[in-house]
């Protein structure tokens, strides 16, 4: 008799991007990663095996895979122990370069089909060629999200370094797994849905289900491929953004939010937008040092960003921020799901100071090899404000297909002149 399928329902998080993959085909390869590492040094290829086993017993997310059953999708937890996840150790021929072992890995990307067909979503993977040791986690992103990354290789530092050391490894308990996570956040939706949909109803209303992208784009361009446009602020707006943020009491990131909104309202000509900041959404200690992804995004209502002085634009943004932070649990595919799924902007940021992709093996020296990001997107526009301690670049990814290139380099020049603008905008009184 065949046992019975361990099966659990799915994130919210992984059902909004399983709904992504095949709403949006062409882009699913987009989501199946590749972190490459080339080490060089003492690499003992066994200890580097046996921690990559001690990663995945300590992380059981790593041995899920996705299934549909009865036409529902689950997720069914493996059995780290069982094989699934055991490193494949490549002897590389004469003649394989690196960049041969990357290529493969980028042919390798899995399609929406394969998202639900059990297939393994995690495989680690170590060549061994004449010179060097590469080391290849390829991760789908239905298991992880940013933070994991930084967990997932501090974690491998440390069970290769005990390992080597022969000791065991020094790492916090972890007391919840996923699929703990999985649980308590439909216990919590199914609480709070009906007041989190109140306050999101009443906060966006007005919104317009569609954001009017000022086209035309070029008709030649192929759906979903993207372009990108970078704007850099000078020293003299970075110092104007660091000193309103002071007087406002929000991040400069608040201020790059407020500016960016508003430059773009003047483009669509619309005055009520949704804009969506992704979160780490780890303010729980319990998930602080677990894998998984739990990333959520913080929706902002727009109202008249265009049309109103700036310090009346920041003072808003910074008001919903603060008022959604009591919602920040509920998860954003569900909000939007209630609301009748509204387009939002995202507005991201990255703090360019954090190194989240190292790996500290010792004896060991590694660096990370780049792989090629997919480059279709299903977002007509995406926006990424990159902050170092002197430096702030807004990144623009859209498609030319469906967005006109004029009006992204209209919507920089209004980023571009609403920060030098700040200057005055500095000794405004900002009213909460």
């Amino acid at each position: 008799m065949r046992r019975a399928e361990a099966l659990f329902p799915l994130s919210f998080q992984q059902q909004e991007m399983l709904r992504n993959s095949r709403a949006f085909p062409a882009c699913a390869r987009r989501y199946h990663n590749s972190f490459v590492f080339r080490l060089t040094g003492d690499v003992d290829v066994d200890t580097l095996a046996g921690a990559l086993e001690d990663l995945a017993a300590r992380h059981p997310v790593l041995s899920t895979t996705l299934v549909t059953r009865d036409g529902a999708d689950w997720q069914r937890a493996g059995d780290p122990a069982g094989g699934a996840c055991r490193p494949v150790i490549r002897p590389v021929d004469t003649g394989v370069t690196l960049d041969d072992i990357t290529t493969d890995l980028v042919a390798r990307r899995y399609d929406a089909g394969r998202l639900c067909s059990g297939d393994p979503l995690y495989q680690p993977e170590i060549y061994v060629l004449k010179d060097m040791v590469v080391l290849a986690m390829t991760i789908h992103h239905v298991l992880y999200d940013g933070w994991s990354i930084s967990v997932l290789w501090r974690d491998l530092s440390e069970c290769y370094a005990a390992r080597h050391e022969r000791r065991a490894p020094s790492l916090p308990e972890l007391t919840i797994t996923y699929l703990d996570y999985t649980r308590e956040q439909r216990e919590s939706w199914e609480k709070s849905k009906e007041s989190v949909t109140a306050y999101w109803r009443a906060a966006a209303a007005g919104v317009p289900r569609e954001v009017d992208w000022p086209g035309p784009g070029d008709p030649g361009a192929p759906p979903f491929a993207t372009a990108a446009a970078t704007f850099e602020a000078s020293a003299e707006q970075v110092a104007s953004v660091r000193g309103v943020s002071r007087q406002a009491r929000v991040s400069p990131f608040l201020v790059l939010l407020s500016a960016t909104a508003s430059a773009l309202a003047r483009i669509t000509g619309q005055d009520r937008m949704l804009a969506g900041t992704d979160t780490a959404n780890r303010e729980d200690p319990s998930v602080h040092d677990l894998a998984g992804f739990c990333l959520n995004t913080r929706l902002v209502p727009l109202a008249d960003p265009a049309g109103r002085p700036f310090p009346e634009v920041l003072s808003s943004v910074r008001r919903h921020w603060l008022a959604a932070d009591r919602h920040r649990d509920a998860y954003v595919d569900q909000i939007l799901h209630e609301l009748g799924r509204p387009e939002v902007v995202k507005v991201n940021m990255m703090s360019e100071t954090l190194d989240t992709t190292m790996l500290r093996l010792p004896g060991v020296t590694s660096a990370r090899v780049p792989l090629p990001m997919a480059s279709s997107y299903w977002r007509p526009v995406y926006s990424e404000w990159r902050l170092g301690p002197d430096r702030f670049a807004l990144h623009l990814t859209y498609q030319p297909a469906r967005v006109s290139a004029k009006a992204v380099e209209a919507w920089i020049d209004g980023v571009n002149e609403t920060l030098h603008l700040l200057k005055r905008v500095a000794d405004a009184s900002f009213t909460h």
